[in-house]
């Protein structure tokens, strides 16, 4: 799927990079934020076009001063070039300037564009939620996933 693998008990495994842009808006509707975000992902292919890609990820957001850990693990269907992808759980850290932190969750239905050389492009819309608050908020996320080369 992704380009580079390596053999995981007869399934294909493969290894990259993320990067991305993640936008939050409220349900008022108004936009509350935006962050960029980095890190690695794995990919397995546990049956024929079916895919699991973990991934963890550090995000800051330049304008508020906010920042974060967050780990995901998209389920994705992905008989061509194009995916239906379904994350389920994404787990988080938000880190406020002053040192408060809260954790959230989020879940999501996108899909994913197989482009050249194993790259591929993501667009998850999720619905996000603090633990310990009532308010959900809308993420808009746009990922680029760049393939590391195995040898």
């Amino acid at each position: 799927m992704f380009g580079s693998s390596a053999s995981a008990e007869d399934h294909e495994l493969d290894i990259g990079m993320n990067v991305g842009l993640m936008g939050m808006v409220d349900f008022e509707p108004e936009w509350t934020g935006e962050y960029i975000y980095f890190g690695p992902s794995i990919t397995v292919e546990p049956a024929e076009s079916w895919y699991l890609a973990p991934g963890a990820f550090i995000a800051a957001s330049p304008k508020s001063g906010y920042w974060g850990f967050m780990m995901t693990m998209p389920v994705q269907y992905m008989p061509g070039k194009i995916s239906i992808d379904l994350v389920v759980p994404a787990i988080g850290q938000d880190t406020a300037p002053n040192g408060d932190t809260e954790v959230f969750w989020a879940v999501g239905l996108g899909t994913t564009l197989g482009l050249k050389n194993g790259t591929m492009l993501a667009f998850t819309p999720q619905v996000v939620g603090y633990f310990g608050e009532k308010d959900l908020f809308l993420s808009l996320t746009l990922n680029y996933f760049i393939p590391i080369p195995s040898h």
